[in-house]
């Protein structure tokens, strides 16, 4: 091969080169958009309830946004330790499916000891 065969061929592949690498840029950006876009998606913690009892403890927890366990049964009229069994179950689901929209603090924060708490994500 000549030399200016040589170097067209080269420039051929460079120029190949650059469009791939401007193709992954591409693609690396929209990645980060799919990731921003499912990252903010709504959360809708309603999904998570399994009955109207459920539903209740969520809509009271969405309210008020921070309630210990004892208060949300007397609230709801019910025993405390059935509520605390759904509580860990409606925290585990959501945080297995991604959307950790609840959460328990055992120590002492913000005046609340031992509660359950409602995240910012959540409106």
């Amino acid at each position: 091969m000549k030399t200016t065969e040589l170097t067209m061929v080269v420039k051929g592949h460079e120029k190949r080169l650059r469009k791939l690498e401007n193709a992954i840029a591409r693609i690396g950006k929209e990645l980060e958009l799919t990731e921003l876009i499912a990252f903010k998606k709504d959360i809708n913690p309603v999904n998570y309830a399994k009955d109207d009892l459920d539903q209740k403890i969520i809509k009271l927890l969405l309210e008020k946004r921070v309630l210990t366990t004892s208060e949300i049964a007397s609230a709801l009229g019910d025993n405390r330790h059935k509520i605390g069994k759904r509580l860990k179950r409606i925290e585990m689901e959501s945080k297995q499916a991604g959307e950790p929209w609840l959460e328990f603090n055992p120590k002492e924060k913000d005046g609340h000891f031992r509660a359950w708490w409602v995240t910012e994500e959540v409106k």
